[in-house]
């Protein structure tokens, strides 16, 4: 079997209490007037053991990761007037989430990250730094994904790896470890998926 896994960014403001308490990310399958959203879509190319950053008011307060893949489920009940603008039919991603010791605000590393966000979907704006309204779920390459890491452990908690071993002890059977380090007989090759990121193999540890 061969593993791989995604960096994701989630933009839920609005709904950040009840997600991150109820340990999943949600979002319509369509905006309201039907269209298609490509950041929504995003929900169900989510993989067991990819790794999602929470974003809202302005700053990374937990990070998760990703414990089975998308079902298809109605607008949970919790979001109240929170989702009115929302249709009911939606897409689920079980999240094993956990709060930093202290929030990363991203805006005091925009120089940074700026260059690394996506040409496309990118879920802060790369002209202010202020989250997109229109991104909720974006994908990110592996470079920024290890950047925001590494930020995360220099400036918010320094205990950040050990908090990501943590959680997939309890969330992913066999996923050990956050340099990608994989038990035994596991391999992995990058999956370059359409408007979303490159996945980075996890190689058998050593």
């Amino acid at each position: 079997m061969c593993i791989a896994v995604a960096f994701w960014w989630v933009n839920h403001k609005q709904t950040y209490q009840q997600q991150t308490s109820g340990g999943y990310i949600w979002s319509p399958k369509a905006k309201a007037d039907g269209r298609r959203n490509i950041t929504y879509d995003n929900l169900t190319l989510c993989r067991q053991g990819d790794v999602v950053f929470s974003y809202a008011h302005a700053k990374i307060q937990q990070i998760g990761l990703v414990e089975a893949e998308a079902v298809s489920a109605p607008k949970p009940p919790e979001f109240g007037k929170a989702g009115d603008a929302w249709g009911d039919d939606g897409w689920l991603v079980h999240i094993n989430w956990g709060m930093l010791s202290q929030p990363l605000v991203t805006l005091n590393f925009f120089e940074l990250l700026q260059p690394l966000m996506p040409e496309r979907h990118s879920p802060i704006s790369t002209t202010s730094g202020r989250g997109n309204q229109g991104v909720y779920l974006a994908g990110l390459s592996e470079q920024l994904g290890k950047l925001l890491l590494k930020l995360i452990e220099d400036h918010a908690d320094s205990a950040v790896q050990v908090l990501l071993l943590t959680l997939s002890e309890e969330a992913i059977d066999g996923f050990i470890g956050t340099g990608w380090v994989q038990s035994d007989k596991h391999c992995a090759r990058p999956r370059v998926i359409p408007e979303a990121p490159q996945r980075i193999p996890i190689r058998p540890a050593v």
